[in-house]
C-alpha cells in the first residue's frame, strides 16, 4: 500500500513539474512579447538635444530671424535642408499617427542619421542653426474646444530644444 501511494505521489509530482514548466515558459514568452511591443509602440529618440532657455518668440525672431516657424507654417516644404546643404530633415507619423517624428539624413553619404520623437502629438519646427549644428524644435499639443466649451483643453508647448547634428 505504501509503495502504491508513493508511486502515485511521484506521478503527481512529475505532472506538477511539467505544468509549472509550461506556465513558466508561457510567462517568459508573454514577457518577451510585451517588451517587443513596448519597443514598437514607444520607440526612443536617437538624436541628442539641448534644452534652450529662450522662449518660442525669441527663437523665431532672434535666432531664426523669421516671422513664423517652418512647421506648421505657410511654406511646409520637406525635406528641409540645413544651411550647409549637408543634412536634411523629414517628418513622419509615429505611434500609429498619434505623434510625429523628425528624421535626420546626411545628404553627402546618403544615410539616415537619427530620429527625434515628439513627447506630444505634434511639434513646432523653428529653423536650422546658422552653423548647421542643429535644428530648433518644441513639442506641441494642440488644444481642443474653445473657451466657451466646458472640458476643452488648451494647447501646450514644451520648452525649445536644439536637436544636435552628430
Amino acid at each position: 500500500m505504501v509503495i502504491k501511494n508513493s508511486a502515485n505521489f511521484i506521478g503527481k509530482k512529475s505532472v506538477m513539474i511539467v505544468v509549472i514548466t509550461i506556465i513558466s515558459a508561457i510567462v517568459v514568452l508573454l514577457s518577451i512579447s510585451v517588451i517587443i511591443r513596448f519597443r514598437i509602440f514607444f520607440p526612443t529618440s536617437t538624436l541628442i538635444w539641448e534644452n534652450q532657455n529662450e522662449k518660442a518668440p525669441t527663437v523665431v525672431e532672434e535666432i531664426c530671424k523669421a516671422r513664423y516657424a517652418v512647421y506648421p507654417g505657410p511654406d511646409q516644404l520637406f525635406p528641409l535642408f540645413s544651411p550647409n546643404k549637408q543634412y536634411s530633415i523629414d517628418l513622419e507619423n509615429a505611434y500609429f499617427g498619434q505623434s510625429k517624428a523628425i528624421k535626420l539624413f546626411n545628404i553627402n553619404t546618403n544615410t539616415y542619421t537619427g530620429t527625434y520623437f515628439s513627447d506630444y502629438s505634434d511639434f513646432v519646427i523653428y529653423c536650422w542653426a546658422e552653423d548647421s549644428s542643429g535644428i530648433y524644435v518644441a513639442d506641441y499639443e494642440p488644444g481642443s474646444g474653445s473657451i466657451f466649451v466646458i472640458g476643452g483643453k488648451s494647447s501646450k508647448t514644451s520648452p525649445v530644444k536644439k536637436l544636435l547634428v552628430p
